[in-house]
């Protein structure tokens, strides 16, 4: 009778273990895609990141070169051409 008892304790046992490991793939696999997940947000941020430095930079390029089109001296628009002789 105790052998019997016994055994149907390991039964629960096995059985709670099994559970157990069936819960501790799941929570891996749920790992694994959660990591692909945050790897894939990390290379686009990398990404969008890339594209604000380059357009911050062609900003900064065009408003150079407005500036500097700006302190030319320009010729009136209605003044006659220049003389030459």
């Amino acid at each position: 009778q105790a052998a019997d008892q016994a055994r149907g304790e390991l039964a629960v046992q096995r059985g709670a273990a099994d559970e157990a490991g069936r819960e501790l793939l799941q929570l891996r696999a749920r790992m694994q895609a959660l990591t692909a997940e945050r790897d894939t947000a990390r290379a686009d941020a990398d990404r969008l990141r890339e594209r604000a430095v380059t357009a911050e930079v062609r900003v900064q390029t065009l408003q150079e070169q407005l500036t500097s089109q700006r302190e030319q001296p320009t010729a009136p628009q209605n003044a006659p051409p220049p003389r030459q002789g």
